[in-house]
Formats: C-alpha cells, sequence, structure tokens
C-alpha cells in the first residue's frame, strides 16, 4: 500500500467507500464502520508533503466523505452513538468550511455564509421538550435531545459559529488583518504585496494547515459538547 501513487490511493479509498456504502445499505453497520476505519488510514496518503490547492481539497473532501458516513452509520445503528454523531457531523460542517478557506485569498464564498449565518441547522429550532418523536424531529435535533443538552443548543450554535467564522481562520493560518475588502485593496495597489498575497502566501497558509485544522476542529468540537453535556448531566 505505501508503493500506491496518490492517485491509486484515491481511487482505492473510493472503493473501500463504496464497499461501506454496500454494507450501509443492508445494514450491516458494524461491518460498514469497521470498512470506513480502512478507508481513513488511506486519507493522509491521498495528499503529499508540499501539497497544492487541488490535493487539499481532495483531502478535505476526503475527510467531509468519511465524517458523513460516519455520522449517518452512528445514527442509525440499533442502539445509535449521539454523541459521535454530532462530532462527526459537526467536523463534517466546519471542514466543509474550510474548503472555503483553502481558495485564499479568494474568500468570498467564506465572507457569503459568514454574512449569511450559515450553520448545521437553522430557522426554527422547535420544542424544548425530550419528548417528541424522532420521526417528527430531526437527526440532530434527536441528539440534542438523548444527551439531553437539546436546551442548550443556541449556547452550543452560538460558540459553534465563532469558532467556524472568527476562530477557524486564524487556525488556518490567514492574516488577522485580511477581510472581506482586503484583496481588492491589495490588487489596486499594483505591487510586490500582490505577488505575495495570490501567489506564495497561499501555499504557505494552506500546506501548513493541512494537518493542523482537522485536529483542532475535533478537539473544539468534543470539549464543546462535553462542556454542555457536563453542564446537564453531573
Amino acid at each position: 500500500m505505501n508503493c500506491l501513487s496518490s492517485e491509486d490511493t484515491q481511487a482505492l479509498f473510493k472503493k473501500i467507500i463504496s464497499e461501506s456504502d454496500t454494507s450501509f445499505k443492508i445494514k450491516e453497520y458494524d461491518k460498514a464502520y469497521k470498512t470506513l476505519n480502512e478507508a481513513s488510514l488511506l486519507i493522509s496518503k491521498t495528499i503529499s508533503k508540499s501539497p497544492e490547492v487541488y490535493e487539499r481539497n481532495i483531502y478535505y473532501g476526503n475527510l467531509i466523505t468519511l465524517k458523513d458516513k460516519q455520522s449517518d452509520i452512528c445514527i442509525k445503528e440499533k442502539n445509535p452513538n449521539y454523541d459521535y454523531f454530532l462530532i462527526f457531523y459537526l467536523e463534517s460542517f466546519a471542514l466543509d468550511i474550510v474548503r472555503d478557506l483553502n481558495s485564499f485569498p479568494h474568500l468570498s464564498g467564506f465572507y457569503y455564509r459568514k454574512e449569511s449565518k450559515y450553520a448545521p441547522y437553522s430557522g426554527d429550532f422547535g420544542s424544548c421538550s425530550l419528548k417528541i418523536s424522532p420521526d417528527e424531529d430531526t437527526n440532530i435535533f434527536v441528539a440534542l435531545k438523548k444527551l439531553k443538552i437539546f436546551q442548550w443548543r443556541n449556547e452550543i450554535l452560538t460558540e459553534y459559529l465563532d469558532f467556524i467564522y472568527k476562530e477557524l481562520p486564524e487556525i488556518y493560518g490567514i492574516p488577522s488583518d485580511f477581510n472581506k475588502g482586503s484583496l481588492t485593496e491589495i490588487l489596486d495597489k499594483k505591487t510586490y504585496d500582490v505577488i505575495f498575497i495570490t501567489k506564495t502566501l497561499p501555499d504557505y497558509i494552506g500546506q501548513k494547515a493541512v494537518g493542523r485544522v482537522p485536529f483542532e476542529i475535533n478537539k473544539f468540537i468534543t470539549n464543546l459538547l462535553k462542556k454542555y453535556y457536563d453542564l446537564e448531566n453531573d
């Protein structure tokens, strides 16, 4: 496996994901999840030490695929793993925001989501009752209720959005003084900054972020959910 090219490794990753999907469809959830563990071991092998933008997009896309599949299994099992479902679900959403950041310095997509407060769930937050039938509710609401943290949903969402729209760009490495109008201002200057910001800096930032960002996302989400779970269950 170590001798495979990144292209061959990517093909193998897709094959394993397909095998997991097959098991999922016939409700062999344990087998489907174990197969995903094999896929997770391949993700780091699909990216080089100095990945270009397209490689990073593939890498983050693979992580999103993995998290989505894991969350689907966790919520569908006979005894659902609500905590892991929430972690994987929120990780996937955050990683999708990272793909917007991967377009730095062209961040119109990121700023559009930020301004619209694009969130994992939105609109009517529903009743605070913990007795609502799962058939009448979304998976994320059911999970919050089963973990007895549904009453903290607004606080959880607020902290989560602050993280993905304020902290995540800094973790990714985007300069703190870079804002929505920065690129236009830089291009108007027609100086060395244009080459540095549009050519050199994006690769430097993106390559540094590859290993760190998924770790920081997982750490934040795990600690966030634990914080409110402990408040309600201690």
